[in-house]
C-alpha cells in the first residue's frame, strides 16, 4: 500500500503514513495493489460488510502469511468529500469497526484494534458515561453538576487534536462513529427489530438461504408478528401489525408471495377472495402511510394456486406499491415485463443449495434404492401439478428399461393420479422384463435424504409446465447433477453445458427423447455437464446475492 494525503482540509490528513517496508495492519482499499491469484486464493472482498471489507481482506491476508507492506512513493491525493459525506462515512466506519470485533474474536485481534483505533473505544465508553450521568443527575438533585463534568471531559481530546486541519471535523467524525458502534452493538447484543421483514415467513430453502446472508451483514430480518394461532385471524391483523413493526425499527417489508394474504376462511366465504385482495391493498396503504418501503420478488409471474378473485390485479396493485421489484434471472425479469410492461425488475440471481454430505457411500444408497450401474433419473421436491411428476411418469411408461425415482410431498386428487401412473410405469417394466422401474415416494424428505437421493442419481428431471424460477434446478446443479428440462422462455438462463431441453409441446413423448438423449452421453460428456453444473451453481454466492439485494433496499429508501 502506499500513502493517501487528503487535497483538502478534512477529518482524515495522511492515511499510511509508514516507511518503506513497514507492516501496514488496516490499509484502506483507496491505495493498494495485490496480484489477483492472491485475491482468489483469499475468497475476495467478504461482501457481507458494508464498510470496512478492505480491513478484513487485510487482516485475513495477513493471517495467511502476507501482510501489508508500506511502498512510500507510491502516494495518491483524495478528495474525502464534503462535511454531510464525513459524516455518513463516520456512521458506517463505526457500524463496520463493530462488526469487525465481532467477527474477528480473538484477545489478539482486538487488543491491535485498540491500539490502532483507541477513539472507537475512549469515545464510545464517554457516550456511555454521559447516558450515566444524566441519569444521576436527573434522580439525585445534588449531581445536577455531573453531566456538566463529564461534558468537560472533551477538552483532553481537543487540545490532543489542536493541530488537526478540521478540529471539529475529528470530534464530529469520533462521535458519530462512536455512536455508530454503541447502535451496532445494541442492534447485535439486544436482537432489537431489523429494518427488513420477510413476507410471508416461509420455510423454503431460498428464503433460508437469503436471510442468513444479510443476517451475516449485520442486517436484521424479521418474519411478520403472528399474534394468535388463527391464520385467518393474522391477516385480519396484519395492516395493524405494521404499526408495531414501525415502531420497533423496520423499514423494509420484502413480499415473497402473496399467498400469506389469504386464509382457509377467506377461500370459504362467498367474496373472500376479492375481500382478501381489497385487504392486500389496505395493508399495501397502510405501509405507504407508515413510511415503510415495500419490496417484491417476483418468484412466479402468478400464484400457481388462485389466492385472490383476480390475481392480477392484485398482482399490478403490489406492483404500483413497490419501491423495488427483483426477478431472480434475466430470462425471469424478460418474462416479467412481458406480462407487466411496466414493471423495472433488478435481477439478483439465487446461490447454491449445499446439502449436507451423506454419511453413506454412493453405492450403498443405490443398492437401497434397488438401482444398478444405468443412469438413475429423479424428481424431487413438492410434487404440484405444474412440477409435471405425471409427466415424468408418463415417459418412464414409454421407456420401461430406465430408472425414475420421484419423491415428494402430494395429496389428493393427484396424489392419487401419481399413484396410478407409477403403477403403469411399473407393469410396463414388468412386461418388458426390465430389471429397472420406477419408484414412488409420496413423503417430505429431510435435507440428509433428499443428499442421499441426489447423490444416488445422474440426472434430476424437472419437467414443469409453468415455471418462472426453480430452487430446486440450482439445487440439483450445486450437487453436480444435470438437469433435464422443458425449454421455457422463464428457464433460458440456465446454460446447455449443464442442461439437456426438450420441447414442453411434446409432451411425454419429447420428455422420453430427452431421456434417451442422456443416456447416450459417454462418460466424458456427462463428466463435463457435472463439472459445469458445479460451477454455474457457484457463480453467485449468497454473500453476493445479500449485498444486491442491499443495493436493492438503499434504492427503495431513497425512492
Amino acid at each position: 500500500c502506499g500513502p493517501i494525503r487528503s487535497l483538502h482540509p478534512s477529518v482524515f490528513t495522511l492515511i499510511n503514513d509508514a516507511p518503506d517496508g513497514a507492516v501496514v495492519e488496516s490499509p484502506p482499499t483507496a491505495n493498494v495493489a495485490f496480484t489477483k491469484a492472491h485475491f482468489n486464493t483469499l475468497g475476495g472482498f467478504d461482501e457481507r460488510f458494508h464498510y470496512g471489507s478492505d480491513v478484513d481482506f487485510a487482516w485475513r491476508s495477513s493471517q495467511a502469511g502476507h501482510p501489508c507492506i508500506s511502498v512510500a512513493s507510491a502516494e495518491m491525493g483524495m478528495d474525502w468529500g464534503p462535511a454531510a459525506t464525513s459524516v455518513r462515512r463516520a456512521w458506517r466506519y463505526g457500524r463496520a469497526w463493530a462488526r469487525l470485533y465481532r467477527r474477528h474474536d480473538s484477545p489478539d485481534r482486538h487488543r491491535q484494534m485498540v491500539r490502532s483505533s483507541p477513539e472507537r473505544v475512549i469515545y464510545p465508553t464517554w457516550l456511555l458515561g454521559l447516558a450515566a450521568t444524566i441519569g444521576l443527575a436527573a434522580a439525585v438533585r445534588k449531581l445536577r453538576w455531573l453531566p456538566v463534568a463529564w461534558i468537560s471531559l472533551l477538552a483532553i481530546p481537543t487540545v490532543k487534536n489542536r493541530s488537526e486541519a478540521d478540529l471539529s471535523g475529528v470530534l464530529v467524525d469520533h462521535l458519530v462513529g462512536a455512536t455508530a458502534v454503541l447502535a451496532e452493538a445494541a442492534i447485535t447484543r439486544l436482537k432489537l427489530a431489523g429494518p427488513v421483514v420477510f413476507v410471508p415467513n416461509d420455510p423454503s430453502p431460498y428464503i433460508a438461504a437469503l436471510r442468513a446472508g444479510l443476517e451475516a451483514t449485520g442486517t436484521r430480518v424479521d418474519a411478520p408478528p403472528r399474534p394468535t394461532r388463527s391464520q385467518s385471524l393474522n391477516v385480519l391483523l396484519a395492516p395493524f401489525g405494521l404499526i408495531r413493526q414501525r415502531l420497533a425499527g423496520t423499514r423494509i417489508i420484502h413480499i415473497h408471495w402473496t399467498f400469506g394474504f389469504t386464509s382457509p376462511l377467506f377461500q370459504a366465504l362467498p367474496g373472500g377472495p376479492r375481500l382478501a385482495r381489497l385487504w392486500l391493498a389496505l395493508y399495501l396503504a397502510v405501509a405507504d402511510r407508515l413510511g415503510l418501503k415495500v419490496v417484491y420478488t417476483a418468484h412466479n409471474i402468478e400464484p400457481h394456486h388462485p389466492v385472490f378473485d383476480d390475481d392480477r390485479a392484485a398482482r399490478q396493485t403490489l406492483l404500483d406499491h413497490s419501491s423495488a421489484l427483483i426477478a431472480l434471472s434475466a430470462a425471469s425479469a424478460e418474462v416479467l415485463v412481458r406480462a407487466c410492461p411496466t414493471a423495472d425488475p433488478k435481477v439478483i440471481p439465487q446461490g447454491p443449495y449445499p446439502l449436507p454430505v451423506p454419511t453413506r457411500a454412493r453405492a450403498a444408497i443405490r443398492d437401497g434404492l434397488g438401482l444398478s450401474d444405468q443412469p438413475c433419473f429423479t424428481l424431487f421436491g413438492q410434487l404440484h401439478w405444474y412440477k409435471g411428476a405425471h409427466i415424468l411418469l408418463e415417459a418412464a411408461a414409454m421407456r420401461p428399461g430406465l430408472s425414475v425415482r420421484i419423491a415428494g410431498a402430494a395429496s389428493g386428487d393427484y396424489a392419487h393420479k401419481l399413484q396410478t401412473l407409477a403403477s403403469s410405469a411399473a407393469a410396463a417394466a414388468g412386461a418388458a422384463a426390465s430389471p429397472f422401474g420406477v419408484g414412488l415416494n409420496l413423503e417430505w424428505l429431510s435435507d440428509s435424504e433428499l443428499a442421499e437421493l441426489i447423490l444416488a442419481s445422474d440426472f434430476c428431471v424437472l419437467p414443469a409446465t409453468e415455471i418462472t424460477n426453480s430452487s430446486s434446478v440450482y439445487l440439483a446443479l450445486t450437487a453436480g447433477r444435470p438437469v433435464i428440462i422443458p425449454a421455457l422462455a422463464a428457464l433460458a438462463d440456465i446454460p446447455e453445458s449443464v442442461a439437456i431441453r426438450y420441447n414442453p409441446v411434446g409432451g411425454p413423448a419429447a420428455l422420453a427423447g430427452a431421456l434417451d438423449r442422456a443416456v447416450a452421453l459417454s462418460p466424458a460428456a456427462y463428466q463435463s455437464m457435472s463439472d459445469s453444473a458445479r460451477t454455474f451453481a457457484a457463480d453467485t454466492s449468497w454473500a453476493t446475492a445479500a449485498a444486491l439485494h442491499l443495493e436493492a433496499y438503499r434504492s427503495a429508501m431513497e425512492a
